[in-house]
């Protein structure tokens, strides 16, 4: 299972814990879901695509998947669907300027309209992390994105990134890498809306290379506090533990110390989720029971941030 899949997970999660919620009889004769169908030109295997909805009421996905069926290489592909036309078959649009892979890894919607990304690219033997961005109205151009800037040097798989902004024109970019402490996850910044990166920050270390960051989330909540969790897993693939760290403030603040979530109870943690809400952060993860061997979901509040 990869980020992707992870992600895939989460969301799952999340629309079954909103289905269990109380609604109220009003509220639920008024559920009307259209057939599921198939998005024209994804191939079979292509994961679940990065979603943003524009002022304009145009959905733009984002995912990657081969140049064609027989292709191994991948490039970052691009649909849109409106309520009048429905899905555009998916374009190409972004190619790797490293090696043959670009994975994409988080989408960003900005004030003025301006679509920013951050890919994976390279393969299992190398690759960085790079950075890109279009007008959403442009988005289906390929000639419309600024040449990729690699902004991660030395990214790994598996491959773990994501992207925060507060509207102001301060990003910061969060990914595994493995500049000289091991599998470890790394914080770039920028302050002039994208033009220029800050040096990888080291957020945290395995300090070797047979355990690994897997699961990873980020959520800034309306405090301005960036929330973000993740889990290793070692190199039989099984899930070690699960980490919280905060960054109080974009522009310049400083990432906390990462937080051990809970103690491995068999299974190990796997697929952290956060989010705050209300004043409260909340933390979604996968555990076991003392004796049991089913996994369980467990939630963790904290009311003073």
């Amino acid at each position: 299972m990869n980020h992707s899949i992870g992600r895939f997970i989460r969301w799952i999660v999340i629309v079954v814990l909103a289905a269990l919620a109380p609604v109220t009889t009003a509220l639920a004769q008024q559920s009307n879901w259209s057939p599921q169908q198939h998005i024209p030109g994804y191939f079979p295997e292509t994961l679940p695509p990065y979603l943003i909805a524009d002022q304009n009421k145009t959905v733009h996905a984002f995912t990657s998947q081969g140049v064609d069926e027989e292709d191994t290489s991948k490039a970052i592909v691009y649909s849109s669907w409106r309520a009048d036309v429905g899905w555009t078959r998916p374009n190409d649009i972004i190619l790797s300027p490293y090696k043959d892979q670009a994975r994409v890894m988080g989408v960003y919607l900005d004030p003025q309209s301006v679509i920013h990304m951050v890919f994976f690219g390279g393969d299992d033997g190398g690759a960085s992390i790079y950075y890109t961005f279009a007008p959403a109205s442009l988005a289906g151009n390929a000639r419309a994105w600024k040449e990729p800037m690699e902004i991660g040097p030395k990214a790994i798989t598996p491959n773990v990134a994501g992207m925060a902004s507060d509207g102001k024109g301060n990003f910061v970019v969060v990914y595994s890498g493995n500049l000289q402490d091991g599998s470890s996850l790394y914080s770039v910044r920028s302050t002039d809306n994208g033009e220029n990166w800050s040096e990888p920050e080291l957020v945290y270390s395995t300090y070797n290379i047979k355990d690994k960051v897997f699961d990873f989330n980020m959520f800034l909540g309306e405090s301005g506090i960036l929330h973000m969790v993740w889990n290793v897993t070692n190199n039989q693939g099984q899930n070690v533990t699960g980490y919280y760290a905060q960054l109080p403030e974009i522009q310049n603040g400083t990432w906390s110390e990462p937080k051990e979530l809970d103690k491995n109870i068999g299974l190990g943690i796997a697929i952290p989720a956060v989010i705050e809400y209300q004043g409260e952060v909340i933390v979604l993860y996968n555990n076991g029971i003392d004796e049991l061997t089913a996994p369980v979901h467990w939630m963790m509040r904290s009311s003073d941030g």
